[in-house]
């Protein structure tokens, strides 16, 4: 096996069990009142999301490493599967954790159809996240690493600059309504900008320096190189 191929089986089996962590974690940690499906499934799903984007980032290094331009609609499309994969994984693991407690709550499982959705679309978003960054720098540590610099840096800038901006530009605040289930109708028009720049633009943006890079014939370090 590659190295990049045991980078991507390592990262999604370390999401995978943190995700399982913390869904007993948080079901352990909250009263039987409080326990219910949409308490334990958003900070799981939130944690997940810290690992998924990596995923997309190695994939798209893979096309990079072998500069196959004709595999770029495959692997994006795999990276949006996978994805859905780890976002039904949260959803299994939070009920399964909620089902184990006793719970006391009037509502335990809530909406549970419109939670598993929210989730399946926070993944994706968080993946595509990952890809973008990944077509674009090229290098794999780095491309992880942007994955959470770039959106945290921005919401803590917009925190002390412009609280209210942040809903429209960075995905940390539109997905806290989004796994809560709290969306309203004001709330999916700042969340569709939201996607439009980081889920559709920075993809953009990315394949047009893969495909330019392509084109020019450069060369990529091995993953070894890259996260020298």
């Amino acid at each position: 096996m590659h190295r990049h191929a045991r980078a991507l089986v390592t990262i999604a089996v370390v999401t995978t069990l943190a995700g399982v962590a913390g869904a007993v974690a948080v079901t352990a940690d909250l009263s039987s009142a409080e326990r219910d499906f949409a308490a334990v499934s958003a900070p799981v799903q939130s944690l997940l999301s810290v690992g998924v984007p990596f995923c997309g980032a190695v994939l798209t290094y893979d096309l990079h490493l072998h500069g196959r331009r004709r595999d770029l609609p495959s692997t994006l499309a795999w990276a949006v599967g996978l994805a859905v994969g780890f976002a039904l994984v949260g959803a299994i693991v939070s009920a399964a954790a909620v089902a184990a407690f006793p719970s006391h709550s009037p509502q335990p499982w809530g909406s549970p159809v419109e939670l598993v959705l929210g989730g399946v679309v926070a993944q994706v978003v968080a993946q595509l996240t990952g890809t973008g960054f990944g077509l674009l720098i090229r290098r794999a540590v780095l491309a992880c690493l942007a994955t959470i610099v770039c959106p945290l840096g921005l919401w803590l800038v917009l925190g002390a600059t412009a609280p209210s901006s942040r809903a429209w530009l960075t995905p940390f605040e539109s997905a806290r309504h989004l796994l809560a289930g709290t969306m309203t109708t004001a709330s999916w028009l700042p969340f569709l900008v939201m996607v439009s720049l980081w889920g559709i633009a920075l993809n953009l943006a990315g394949i047009h320096r893969f495909r330019s890079h392509q084109a020019t014939g450069g060369s990529l370090p091995t993953l070894d190189q890259s996260s020298a």
